[in-house]
């Protein structure tokens, strides 16, 4: 169970920032493992690690990849542990042989299992990194566990030069460099860019170069990390656009990033990927303050607080007292599934019997659009059907209204996109659906012909038809730079045992009508094969948590909340859940919500 205090946030909707993992907060990577049993017939395993807490098994439930057939694997995976100050941080690791050797289907094998107090790891000198050889123990258990622990703080990054990168622009002049940080907790997370160097391959960034990246405030609750990237890129006709040109790009080590303070100075990183130069490099350093005491811990929270959502939040009086200690062990009130929506980004999906107590079939997709200098622009929503192989077996659209099976229907065309509410509406019965269908594809389409650039926003909901209950959303306002004429808007699709799941595309497209989407649809489908993703997740889930059910949050009621009484606040994916708090609950009291599990595909 994790504790939030929310805050508004300036655009009058309550926001709520994670407060529990401020000051016990860990860097741990399961490095490797040696001499491991060999638990199948052809004499190897294929082995990976579970990472619980067993003083709080909703807190922290990771699972490396599986490396096949090695008794001596390497991960290198690093997660960023954080828990409420009250929790022990005693960390359980249990080595298992996957029987299938990409996924866990519940009858793997028992390799071994060891624990780590991590705070027992950080001596005197919290910066640097501890490395622990665990012997494993149990039954028929055999070998070590090798983990690696420090003390979490904020990472600052120096980018400083550059050599011999590739000419991107011919005989015109030379490349106009600049670097692009990005990854950890999200693939489309950028944490910063420099300043662009003019007609310059060996460029040096001598101002506005150096990133602290705050990375607990966006993963408040911890998790596993995404490598962390450098990208540079050329700069086309002097302003950042899709038409640069990559010129490379480097992954910096968990060990460098996080760094020892007493860490020789990185060498220059040689750049690989897209539009890399044989001999081409990267110079930058990297440095790792010492993490804050408790109190400074929370007055930085207080900080962040005035920043984001310019309100007032105190610290602590002493360095004793814990930002926790008013709070009540027992929520005042708790609420339903139906009371949460799930608030996506592209790229983000979740099940929808994460926002549901009992599973509704009937739905409605509303979607929405505005233009902007006054310009009209016959606009349609659309869905395709997809099989489980991709091929198109039934369309929605304005001159066809009614699906085939009679599960879906149109509510017909506005050519003007000057409706209050929806512009277009697409309702559905998910239990008459065909079941042969698997995906459902909704795209916005320029019928007239003109490029969607006109479009100030465009956005989707997912609610109950006859509760009118919203269960997600999935806004482009202010993308404005659409150089397209359709928009391939979200997916619902069912996967594992039969669940239903959406998921946010936001991809620009060409064609006037849904026929012309189809194949666009096809090709992201075989890129994001977001059914196969899912039902291996949801396998790889329920081995891991036996069924335990959705985690938690407490949530302290703000002094106001957002309309309808709802407050709002990040999930790890970057998502945001917005709740419904109860109408008798009062500023101060405790609210237990569901946290619905919103995901990256």
């Amino acid at each position: 169970i994790f504790t939030i205090n929310p805050s508004i946030h300036p655009d009058s909707s309550s926001m709520a920032s994670l407060t529990t993992a401020s000051n016990k907060a860990y860097l741990v990577i399961i490095n490797k493992a040696n001499g491991l049993r060999a638990a199948d017939t052809l004499g190897s395993s294929d082995p990976y690690v579970k990472m619980t807490c067993p003083a709080a098994p909703a807190c922290i439930d990771e699972t490396t990849q599986v490396i096949q057939s090695n008794l001596n694997p390497v991960w290198g995976q690093c997660y960023l542990v954080a828990l409420p100050p009250t929790i022990p941080p005693v960390i359980k690791f249990t080595v298992f042989d996957s029987d299938k050797g990409t996924f866990y289907n519940g009858s793997d094998d028992f390799l071994g299992q060891t624990g780590l107090n991590l705070s027992d790891c950080i001596s005197e000198d919290v910066n640097i990194w501890h490395s622990n050889n665990l012997t494993l123990g149990g039954d028929k258990a055999r070998g070590t566990l090798n983990v690696l622990v420090k003390a979490y703080s904020d990472p600052v990054v120096t980018i400083k030069s550059a050599a011999k990168l590739r000419n991107a622009d011919g005989f015109f002049g030379k490349s106009d460099p600049y670097a692009k940080l990005c990854g950890l907790s999200a693939p489309q997370m950028v944490w910063g860019e420099t300043k662009t160097v003019r007609d310059n391959l060996n460029p040096t960034w001598e101002s506005d170069n150096v990133f602290t990246i705050s990375l607990l405030s966006n993963m408040p609750m911890g998790g596993s990390l995404l490598p962390f990237k450098i990208e540079v890129w050329d700069e086309d006709d002097k302003k950042r656009s899709k038409s640069d040109d990559p010129l490379g790009m480097v992954k910096v080590p968990w060990t460098s990033l996080f760094a020892d303070p007493h860490a020789p100075p990185l060498t220059p990183m040689k750049l690989t990927d897209r539009g890399a130069k044989a001999g081409s490099t990267l110079t930058i350093s990297c440095a790792m303050p010492p993490p804050p005491s408790q109190a400074q811990s929370q007055a930085n929270i207080a900080n962040i607080g005035r920043a984001l959502f310019k309100t007032a939040i105190s610290p602590p009086t002493s360095p004793s007292s814990s930002s926790h200690a008013a709070l009540p062990v027992n929520p005042s009130f708790r609420v339903s599934k139906t009371a949460c929506k799930a608030q996506l980004s592209k790229g983000l999906g979740f099940k929808i019997a994460d926002c549901t107590d009992n599973i509704a079939d009937e739905y409605t997709m509303g979607l929405a659009w505005d233009v902007t200098n006054g310009v009209d622009i016959d606009l349609d929503a659309s869905c395709v059907w997809l099989d489980s192989k991709l091929q198109p077996i039934d369309t929605v659209w304005f001159q066809k209204l009614k699906s085939r099976d009679g599960a879906m229907k149109h509510g017909g065309d506005e050519r003007e996109g000057d409706e209050e509410g929806d512009d277009e509406s697409i309702m559905f019965d998910l239990e008459r659906v065909s079941p042969l269908a698997t995906y459902l594809c909704f795209c916005i389409n320029s019928y007239s012909g003109q490029l969607l650039s006109n479009v100030a926003s465009a956005k989707c909901h997912l609610y109950n038809s006859n509760t009118l209950n919203e269960i997600a959303s999935f806004d482009l306002t202010g993308n404005g730079q659409l150089n397209s004429t359709a928009l391939l808007m979200c997916i619902l699709y069912r996967a594992g045992n039969n669940e239903w799941f959406m998921y946010a595309v936001g991809e620009s497209a060409d064609g006037r009508t849904v026929q012309d989407n189809v194949d666009e649809f096809q090709d992201f489908l075989t890129k994001h094969p977001l059914a196969q993703i899912s039902t291996q997740r949801e396998q790889q889930m329920n081995h891991g948590t036996n069924g335990s059910g959705n985690k938690v949050a407490k949530i302290k009621v703000p002094a106001s909340t957002g309309p309808n009484n709802t407050v709002g606040f990040k999930l790890p994916s970057g998502a945001s859940e917005q709740v419904t708090l109860p109408t008798n609950a009062k500023e101060g009291d405790t609210v237990e919500v569901p946290l619905i599990d919103v995901f990256i595909a």
